[in-house]
C-alpha cells in the first residue's frame, strides 16, 4: 500500500477521533477527557477533535462522565456500552466509533494521560514517514505512597528504547495514531474475541496489521503517561501480573504459529536467567534486586505453564 501524509496546519485541521475503552474507572476517565480538551485547544490549528468512549462495564458507569463533556469537542462525543467484560469486543467497538467520527483515530487507555503536544508529535512523525500507523512510548507513573522498591528496581514500564522513526517490534494500544481508511479497507484486522479475557489481543492485532502490510513507525517524543493505582504497587500484584504476562506471551506466540515446545523452552530460559540475575549483580557489587528477580521468574513460569494448558484471565 502506498504511503500517505496528512495535510499540514496551513491546509486546515485534520478530523481526529480519540477512541477510549473504559472499565469501571470514571474518575481516571474524567481526568483523561479534561486533558484531551486541553490538548485539543493546544492543537486547534492541527486537529478538529472528537472522542468515542466505549464502556465495557455492565453498569454504564462512564455514561454520565461522557455526557458532562457534551459540546466540549469540535467533532462531539459518542458513548457505546458493550458490557461484555471482553476487551477485544470493546476495542473493536472503539474502532467502529473512531472511524465513523474521524479521518484518523488515536487510541489511548482510560488510566493514561497524554503529555503536552501529543497530537502534534504523532502527526509530525506521520508527515515525516508517511506511515499509516504511529505508536509512541508509555511512561508508568508511580503514585504517592508507592513502595521504594517499585521505583528502585525495574518494575515500571519506562520509555521504550526503540529508535525514533523506526518500525518498532511491538506497539501498545494505549498510544496509537492510525489512518481510518486503512482500518476500513482491512476489516479482518480486528481484535480477536477469544483473547479478550486472557489478554494479548493487542500483540496479536499488531502482528495482523504488520502481516497486512501496514506502515508502522515509532514517535519517541509522543509520550503517554500511565497512572499506576496504589493497589497495583503491592508485590503480590506484581508477581501475579508477571505470571499472567508470561502466560499471555505463550498464548499470543502460539497463535502466531510458534511451536509449543519452543515456547516452553523460552520460558525455561527466562526462568533461569531471572534467578541468575541477582547473583550476577552481587558479583558486580550491585544490589541483588531479589523482588524483581522473583517477578521476572514468574514470567518464565507463566510461559511454561502455558505449555501444560494453563490459561490465566487478566482480571
Amino acid at each position: 500500500m502506498s504511503e500517505r501524509t496528512v495535510p499540514d496546519g496551513a491546509s486546515g485541521p485534520v478530523e481526529l477521533a480519540v477512541a477510549v475503552c473504559t472499565y469501571r474507572r470514571p474518575a481516571p476517565l474524567r481526568s483523561l477527557l479534561e486533558r484531551l480538551v486541553e490538548e485539543a485547544e493546544r492543537s486547534e490549528d492541527l486537529v478538529r477533535l472528537g472522542v468515542a468512549v466505549v464502556d465495557d462495564s455492565p453498569d454504564r458507569e462512564a455514561a454520565s462522565v461522557v455526557e458532562s463533556f457534551e459540546g466540549r469537542f469540535a467533532l462531539g462525543t459518542s458513548y457505546t456500552s458493550t458490557g461484555s467484560g471482553n476487551i477485544s469486543v470493546a476495542r473493536n467497538a472503539a474502532i467502529d466509533g473512531g472511524i465513523a467520527m474521524g479521518d484518523w483515530v488515536c487510541f489511548i487507555d482510560d488510566d493514561c494521560l497524554p503529555e503536552p503536544g501529543w497530537f502534534r508529535r504523532l502527526f509530525e512523525m506521520q508527515r515525516r514517514t508517511g506511515a499509516q500507523l504511529i505508536t509512541g512510548p508509555i511512561r508508568d507513573v508511580a503514585p504517592a505512597g508507592a513502595p521504594r522498591w517499585l521505583t528502585d528496581q525495574p518494575f515500571l514500564n519506562l520509555i521504550a528504547d526503540y529508535e525514533d522513526g523506526t518500525e518498532p517490534a511491538y506497539g501498545t494500544t494505549a498510544n496509537v495514531l492510525i489512518e481510518s481508511s486503512w482500518l476500513r479497507s482491512h476489516p479482518d484486522v480486528r481484535f480477536r474475541p477469544e483473547l479478550g479475557k486472557l489478554g494479548g489481543e493487542d500483540m496479536v492485532w499488531f502482528e495482523a496489521a504488520r502481516a497486512a502490510g501496514i506502515v508502522h513507525r515509532y514517535a519517541l517524543a509522543a509520550v503517554v503517561s500511565e497512572q499506576i493505582p496504589l493497589d497495583r504497587t503491592r508485590f503480590r500484584y506484581q508477581l501475579r501480573n508477571k505470571l499472567w504476562f508470561g502466560n499471555t506471551m505463550y498464548v499470543t506466540n502460539l497463535h502466531a504459529g510458534t511451536p509449543p515446545n519452543r515456547l516452553a523452552l523460552r520460558g525455561a530460559k527466562q526462568l533461569v536467567e531471572a534467578l541468575a540475575r541477582p547473583l550476577r549483580r552481587v558479583a558486580r557489587h550491585e544490589p541483588a534486586q531479589w523482588r524483581y528477580a522473583l517477578a521476572a521468574a514468574c514470567i518464565g513460569i507463566g510461559q511454561i505453564s502455558g505449555r501444560f494448558g494453563v490459561r490465566l484471565d487478566h482480571h
